[in-house]
């Protein structure tokens, strides 16, 4: 958890605390440093600490989309006193509205209950990418109201937060099963959970999603892209395929990516890399394709299992695009796992396969050759490495083994004076007795 929302603490203790102007309608007002966030309180000590947080909330937001301080419209933050016959709103209420110089939001927190990070976290960044959204959106009262879907926002705050390590550790316990949670489910959720747990659970399984897209080739600018269509489109669901169309044909494909991204982010596994030799067997199932083939003279199907070069003839297919897909999903798997040095080889052997999903066989034969050559380097040096200390150990295996020796002729020496020192007249009397 960052330090500076230890500041939402002194907020919370501003809003618990009584004062002098608690049911009065003057509220003190406050302009964060970038005059981007209006903050109101009836607390005169809560604007201010209220401001520094959105501020540090909007600079995460920035690095994390990459983006820079450009803002036009202000955020309006108010915090105020329920009355007596109001109901309690967990979450805080988000204004929008269009002006005569654009568009006003405004985020209202009704007390009680006491302000909480978790809950206000969301509200900023949904007004933030809102704001970002619709700069270049005149605004109109006809036009319909943009809503950021729900795992954006929650992706978002669980990215700021940094909540990576405990947060993990907390969804494998949540989920002993290991099963991935479907990534359709996620991406059409429409309204945040309102229990703590299944809140929490949502905001990682978001996060995780977040952090598996932003990995992907242009990651951060797909995701912008796909923000940005979002002022366009009434359904985030189609807008997502259209932005990822190439990644993900369909669901299925979808589907098969993010059970293996999912497992490979939050499996619990020893901090090792796999040895060479795992490594290679690995990195050879996966690159081996297997296909049934028609033979003419038999006029019968048999099983062929084709090297990753002579897939270059089936470009035209239509099956090979989701089994390319299936290949880069593993090897990204793959390479979280793999020894660092075979990290390079990995990335080359995707770049070959992503050249031949696009159809470009001969910069996928460039690709491929490159990565077989390093792959057999690296082979040749492991296995040089090997037996380099295969031959050591033999050497040194004499000498251990005289040391073992030793030791266990010492331990029956021993045995032997303590049974020859427990023989005196009495214990061989009763012997005989004995016998």
């Amino acid at each position: 958890m960052r330090r500076w929302v230890s500041v939402v603490g002194l907020a919370v203790l501003a809003t618990s605390a009584p004062t002098a102007r608690a049911n009065s309608t003057n509220l003190t007002r406050s302009v964060s440093v970038t005059r981007q966030f209006i903050c109101y309180a009836e607390n005169p000590l809560l604007p201010a600490a209220l401001g520094y947080v959105a501020e540090q909330v909007k600079r995460h937001w920035l690095r994390e989309l990459n983006l820079r301080d450009e803002w036009r419209d202000p955020i309006l933050l108010v915090v105020r006193s329920a009355a007596p016959d109001q109901p309690i709103a967990p979450d805080p209420a988000m204004l929008v509205v269009p002006t005569a110089l654009g568009w006003k939001y405004q985020i209202t927190w009704w007390t009680p209950p006491a302000l909480d990070s978790p809950r206000i976290v969301p509200a900023i960044i949904e007004a933030l990418c809102m704001e970002w959204i619709q700069r270049s959106v005149p605004p109109t009262t006809e036009q319909r109201p943009l809503r950021i879907p729900s795992w954006i926002v929650m992706a978002l705050a669980y990215r700021i937060e940094q909540r990576d390590e405990a947060a993990a550790l907390r969804l494998r316990r949540m989920r002993e099963d290991g099963l991935a949670p479907r990534a359709e489910l996620l991406l059409s959720t429409k309204q945040i959970p309102t229990r703590d747990v299944e809140r929490d659970l949502f905001q990682i399984q978001a996060g995780l999603l977040w952090e598996a897209l932003r990995a992907l080739p242009a990651g951060n600018a797909k995701l912008q892209q796909f923000l940005k269509a979002l002022s366009r489109h009434d359904d985030p669901m189609t807008v997502f395929f259209e932005t990822y169309r190439h990644e993900f044909p369909n669901i299925a494909a979808l589907e098969r990516w993010w059970a293996v991204q999912f497992a490979a982010r939050t499996a619990a596994q020893a901090a090792q890399n796999l040895s060479p030799r795992e490594t290679e067997e690995r990195l050879e199932r996966i690159l081996r394709t297997r296909l049934w083939v028609r033979d003419d003279a038999t006029d019968s199907e048999r099983e062929v299992e084709l090297p990753l070069a002579d897939l270059a003839p089936y470009a035209q297919y239509r099956w090979l695009a989701p089994v390319i897909s299936d290949k880069r999903a593993r090897l990204e798997a793959l390479r979280v796992v793999a020894l660092p040095a075979y990290r390079e080889v990995i990335a080359q052997y995707d770049e070959a396969l992503r050249w031949l999903a696009e159809g470009h066989r001969v910069r996928f034969r460039r690709a491929l050759g490159r990565a077989e050559q390093r792959r057999a380097e690296l082979s040749a040096n492991y296995r040089a490495l090997a037996e380099y200390l295969d031959h050591v150990e033999w050497q040194m295996a004499p000498n251990e083994f005289a040391g073992g020796l030793r030791g266990a002729l010492q331990i029956v020496e021993e045995l032997d004076r303590i049974q020859r020192q427990r023989r005196n007249p009495i214990s061989e009397y009763l012997d005989r007795w004995d016998q």
